[in-house]
C-alpha cells in the first residue's frame, strides 16, 4: 500500500533540494565573473606598475571559454575552471565538524572554481602531453559563503566557511596568492631514470619545437608539498 507520507518526503526533498542547487548555480555564475573581472584587474593593476618595462608585455588575461579563463604572467599560466554543477561536501570533510552543516545539510552543497597551474609554453607550443596542477579550489554555496582547499596561504587563508561571504576583494587575493604560489613554484629536473629513455616521437617532438621535458613537477601531491 502507497505510504503517503513517503510521497509528501519525496516531494518536499526535491523541493528544497533543487532550489538549493538553482541558488548555489546563480553564485557559482556570479563569483566566476567577477573572479575574471578580478583578475583583469590584477593583470592591469600589475602592468600599470611595469609600464615600460618588458615583463608588461608578458601579462594577459584572456576567456577560453564560458567556463574558464586563463591568466597568463612569464613562463606561467592559471586555469581558473568552473564546474558547471552542484556537488556536496564530502561527509568526511573537516567542515562537517561545524554546525554551520550539521545545522543545516543545504549548506554543504557547492560550486566549485579549480585552479590549475601550467607553464604557459605548454599552450604556445601546443603539448597536449604536459601536465597542470591542481593548486586550489574556491567553494560556493546557496548562501555565497566561501572556503579555499589549496597549497600555502591558499590553504588556510580562507577557511572561514559559516560566516565568509565571497566578495570581490577576496577574489582579488586568492589570483595574487595564486600567482606568488607559482612563481615559488618552479620547474624541477625529472628524475634521471625517468628520463633516460625516449621515443622517436618524443625525440621528433623536442626537435621540433626545441624543448625538453618541462612539466613543473612528477608525483605532485595536493595536500602536501614534497
Amino acid at each position: 500500500m502507497a505510504n503517503p507520507k513517503a510521497k509528501d518526503l519525496i516531494i518536499s526533498l526535491l523541493e528544497d533540494k533543487s532550489q538549493t542547487k538553482v541558488k548555489v548555480i546563480n553564485q557559482l555564475d556570479s563569483a566566476f565573473k567577477v573572479l575574471l573581472s578580478s583578475c583583469k584587474l590584477l593583470c592591469k593593476d600589475l602592468k600599470d606598475k611595469l609600464k615600460g618595462k618588458e615583463s608588461a608585455l608578458l601579462l594577459d588575461c584572456y576567456d577560453r571559454n564560458s567556463n574558464s579563463f586563463e591568466l597568463r604572467f612569464g613562463d606561467e599560466s592559471l586555469v581558473f575552471q568552473k564546474i558547471p554543477i552542484v556537488l556536496q561536501i564530502d561527509k568526511s570533510h573537516s567542515m562537517w565538524t561545524t554546525s554551520y552543516l550539521t545545522d543545516n545539510y543545504q549548506n554543504s552543497y557547492c560550486g566549485i572554481i579549480n585552479v590549475y597551474n601550467f607553464l604557459s609554453d605548454s599552450f604556445r607550443n601546443n603539448r597536449l602531453e604536459e601536465r597542470g596542477y591542481l593548486i586550489a579550489r574556491i567553494f560556493v554555496n546557496h548562501e555565497n559563503h566561501f572556503f579555499v582547499e589549496g597549497k600555502r596561504q591558499l590553504g588556510f587563508l580562507y577557511n572561514d566557511f559559516s560566516s565568509a561571504e565571497l566578495k570581490a576583494d577576496d577574489l582579488y587575493k586568492i589570483c595574487e596568492s595564486a600567482m606568488l604560489y607559482c612563481m615559488d613554484f618552479d620547474p624541477q629536473v625529472p628524475d634521471y631514470d625517468a628520463a633516460s629513455a625516449i621515443s622517436v616521437g618524443e625525440l621528433k617532438d623536442q626537435i621540433d619545437y626545441f624543448i625538453s621535458p618541462s612539466q613543473k613537477k612528477l608525483g605532485f601531491k595536493f595536500y602536501t608539498d614534497d
